[in-house]
């Protein structure tokens, strides 16, 4: 993949999902959600 690509799935993946109006995460809690969404996304769902 180019990174045109690259940056654009982490731009939908957590700019979009995770940094939305009115979210506010706790450092520890937003990097356990963003690697559950990464192995749901990759097919390796929990």
């Amino acid at each position: 993949m180019g990174s045109g690509a690259i940056k654009s799935l982490i731009r939908q993946s957590v700019n979009l999902r995770m940094k939305g109006n009115g979210k506010f995460w706790l450092k520890d809690n937003a990097e356990i959600m963003l690697h559950a969404r990464c192995q749901c996304l990759a097919g390796l769902a929990l």
